[in-house]
């Protein structure tokens, strides 16, 4: 439930923009956590990975680029 909230789907009910808004201005409380923020990430590299590839590059990067001329 946690990833369908923060995951940019506008079509999950579960989606939710202020949660993600939420999460956006806590960087800054992960950037003083330093190391320890480092280490979580590649502890969880594999599955955050997967996250960024289908967020950035699935529903934003590849219909910009790649479905520009079915309009």
């Amino acid at each position: 439930m946690f990833a369908a909230t923060l995951r940019h789907d506008l079509s999950c009910e579960a989606y939710n923009p202020h949660f993600r808004q939420l999460l956006h201005i806590g960087f800054k409380i992960a950037a003083q956590m330093g190391q320890r923020f480092i280490l979580a990430l590649k502890d969880n590299k594999e599955i955050i990975s997967k996250q960024v590839v289908d967020n950035l590059f699935e529903r934003h990067i590849q219909r910009l680029f790649f479905n520009c001329s079915e309009s």
